[in-house]
């Protein structure tokens, strides 16, 4: 005999988890981002400032060589999951940036995006570092919501291609 799920715990959609990043994996990221600076600003320590700040330093050096920040933003991202100490947010994460690397480097192909995203970073670590949670949340949504610009309108227009350098520096 087979026990029904319970409502709480049965999905509203059947799509797999390779879903595109225009459809569930985006819903889940940006829902993950709702808890993690509230999380993060209550439960950070002084090891995942570090870990926060060795990030950003390493990522202005990936900017200042005119690099793909690709993965930095992906380090960045599980470092903040990771100072909500909360174990599912951070591999939530880490499937969602596993399956858009490829999109997220045709993203950050253009410097301006990358300064623009490491701006939004170094002002999410000091809301964290201030344990400011109304900052820090409004500051993620913001930068999800430029992501989620993105992934609507200008991959679509890029779907197939490879980054090749900063076309818009």
């Amino acid at each position: 005999m087979t026990r029904a799920r319970p409502p709480a715990l049965r999905s509203k959609s059947r799509r797999s988890a390779t879903a595109t990043p225009k459809t569930g994996l985006t819903a889940t990221w940006a829902g993950s981002g709702c808890a993690r600076p509230r999380l993060a600003c209550a439960r950070r320590d002084d090891k995942d400032l570090a870990a926060l700040d060795r990030i950003l330093q390493e990522t202005e050096a990936v900017i200042d060589e005119e690099g793909n920040v690709a993965d930095a933003d992906n380090a960045f991202h599980i470092a903040l999951v990771s100072a909500a100490h909360n174990a599912i947010l951070v591999r939530v994460l880490n499937a969602f940036y596993e399956l858009t690397l490829s999109r997220r480097r045709l993203y950050f192909a253009r410097l301006p995006r990358a300064k623009a995203s490491h701006g939004q970073h170094k002002k999410i670590v000091k809301a964290v570092r201030e344990r400011d949670a109304a900052r820090a949340m409004k500051l993620i949504h913001d930068h999800i919501a430029n992501a989620r610009s993105y992934w609507r309108s200008d991959l679509p227009a890029q779907a197939g291609k490879e980054p090749a350098g900063h076309p818009s520096k």
